[in-house]
């Protein structure tokens, strides 16, 4: 039985395919398979893909006959993977070698945590490094804001967890969003948690979904988020939602409207999940900043001396 099951969508991705099929058989841990599912190419994705099956055991070829889309694969992750871990691997991505030993190797010492993710580096149109918080109570938060909290292309998540929940096919182009959002809210005590290290780079370039699909993206965006504010707050109204969406991208909200929004959602989340490790409090600072109100980030939100302090250790690292 393989530690880990890779789970690998293609669909025309020949001239990227053989460097994230190298990455995953190159891996420090080898006791993984790697299933392949091409999704109706039309390119030489499948030719690559065979190549590799004559060479490597651990590799296995799926074919969908026509086009049936990502989320048709990723609900078919369980039956058609042997492992106890899945992680997920997009076909113009590359991991480094040592990704899935230690992300296996933390899920092995970590029986509490469903998900792992990890820092992600992104390649081609831009170069820089995505930091992904580590802690669980954070990440969670974050999905009130628009925010996976972990780069789906460099998850591994235990495989009762996908048996459990489904993607929902309704939600096109944000399925992630909705999949975690909806697994939190109906199994609250759900763990993740992120490596602080890249473990996998991130291809940029034009023809990428978010890039294609922005319109739908946001409206679907909203929809997901209100789902989940409305579960944490109760039923909100009209300006209380402007408020919260202020957070995410500013809509001119008054900042004193927006202040009341913040404390009555800090302290709807700590009666429902607990700790939110200052996520909220950190969109809170952070529009005061973009609006020079740096004076109000005390006077308007009962802001808690540790956050400073976390923050401030931030900066000195960063810098």
């Amino acid at each position: 039985m393989p530690k880990v099951s890779v789970v690998l969508p293609v669909f025309n991705a020949a001239p990227y395919l053989n460097q994230c099929i190298d990455s995953i058989l190159n891996q420090t841990l080898q006791n993984i398979e790697l299933v392949i599912v091409d999704d109706g190419s039309t390119d030489e994705s499948v030719d690559i893909a065979r190549s590799y099956l004559e060479k490597d055991r651990r590799v296995r070829l799926l074919q969908n006959k026509k086009n049936m889309g990502l989320i048709n694969i990723l609900n078919r992750a369980p039956e058609i993977c042997q492992s106890k871990y899945i992680a997920r691997m997009d076909a113009d991505d590359w991991s480094v070698p040592e990704r899935l030993l230690l992300q296996c190797d933390y899920l092995d010492a970590n029986s509490e945590i469903d998900v792992v993710g990890s820092w992600i580096k992104l390649f081609g149109g831009r170069n820089e490094v995505w930091h992904y918080r580590a802690q669980n109570d954070f990440i969670k938060a974050l999905l009130l804001f628009k925010n996976n909290g972990m780069p789906n292309n460099s998850i591994v998540v235990r495989r009762e967890l996908l048996e459990q929940f489904k993607y929902d096919s309704s939600y096109i182009h944000v399925e992630d969003a909705e999949f975690w959002t909806r697994v939190m809210i109906e199994r609250p005590d759900v763990r993740f948690a992120n490596l602080p290290k890249v473990l996998t780079h991130y291809r940029i370039h034009n023809t990428q979904v978010s890039e294609k699909h922005r319109d739908v993206q946001q409206f679907q965006y909203k929809r997901i988020v209100r789902r989940l504010v409305e579960f944490v707050a109760g039923s909100v109204t009209e300006d209380e939602w402007l408020c919260h969406w202020s957070l995410i991208e500013d809509t001119g909200q008054e900042l004193a409207a927006i202040a009341r929004w913040v404390n009555k959602l800090i302290t709807a989340y700590q009666g429902k999940f607990g700790y939110g490790e200052y996520a909220i409090e950190e969109k809170w600072l952070n529009i005061c900043i973009k609006r020079n109100r740096l004076a109000d980030v005390r006077c308007l939100v009962n802001m808690p001396e540790r956050f400073f302090f976390i923050k401030e250790r931030e900066v000195i690292i960063n810098e």
